[in-house]
C-alpha cells in the first residue's frame, strides 16, 4: 500500500530489520544542513562512504566514526555541490561554492586544497556536473542573470580559462 486515505505515513508493512537500531556517531553542525551542504561519498578509498559537509565557512570531509580527513581552507562556504571525478584520472574533485571571495571552487578530494577557483559576481550560481562522451565530467556554471559556462577537463583540472570550452550569452 502506497499511502493510507488519512496520509498518516503509516504502514502495516513489516521491515527486515533484526536488532533495535542505534546512533553510530553524532556531530553538532552547528544548526541544521540543508540537503545542498552535504554529500556522501568514499574520499578516502577505504570501501566506506564519507561525509563532506560545509562547516564554518569550511568544506570538511569526515568519516563514519567521525574522524576528520581534511578541512579546506576557509572559502565562505555555502553549497557542496557534488564529489565527482571531473577529468576521469586519479582523485575526485569536489565542486563547491563559496562566498569568501564569490565563486565556484573545485577541491581535491583527498586532500581539501583548492584546485581551481572561478569568480563570480555573486552568490546566486548554481552548477552542474554532468558525464562528458568522451570521458570525465562537463561542469556547467550559471550565474543568476549572467553567463552560463560550460567546462571540460580532457587534459586535467587546470585553470577555468584553460577549461572553459563554452560560454552561453547574458540573460535578457
Amino acid at each position: 500500500m502506497a499511502h493510507d486515505a488519512k496520509r498518516t505515513a503509516r504502514s502495516l508493512g513489516v521491515g527486515a530489520i533484526t536488532a533495535a537500531p542505534s546512533v553510530a556517531w553524532k556531530r553538532p553542525v552547528g544548526g541544521a544542513l540543508a540537503e545542498t551542504q552535504v554529500v556522501a561519498h568514499d574520499i578516502d578509498a577505504d570501501g566506506a562512504k564519507d561525509v563532506v559537509m560545509v562547516s564554518a565557512g569550511s568544506i570538511v570531509a569526515r568519516r563514519a566514526n567521525d574522524s576528520q580527513i581534511w578541512k579546506s581552507e576557509n572559502i565562505g562556504a555555502r553549497r557542496v555541490v557534488a564529489v565527482a571525478n571531473l577529468d576521469g584520472q586519479g582523485p575526485a574533485e569536489v565542486i563547491a561554492i563559496g562566498s569568501s571571495p564569490l565563486g565556484l571552487y573545485l577541491l581535491n578530494a583527498q586532500t581539501g586544497a583548492t584546485l581551481w577557483y572561478k569568480a563570480t559576481g555573486t552568490v546566486a550560481i548554481d552548477a552542474l556536473v554532468v558525464p562528458n562522451p568522451s570521458g570525465g565530467q562537463r561542469l556547467f556554471l550559471a550565474e543568476q542573470l549572467g553567463l552560463l559556462i560550460a567546462y571540460a577537463f580532457p587534459s586535467g583540472v587546470t585553470t577555468p580559462a584553460a577549461n572553459q570550452i563554452w560560454l552561453g550569452a547574458t540573460s535578457p
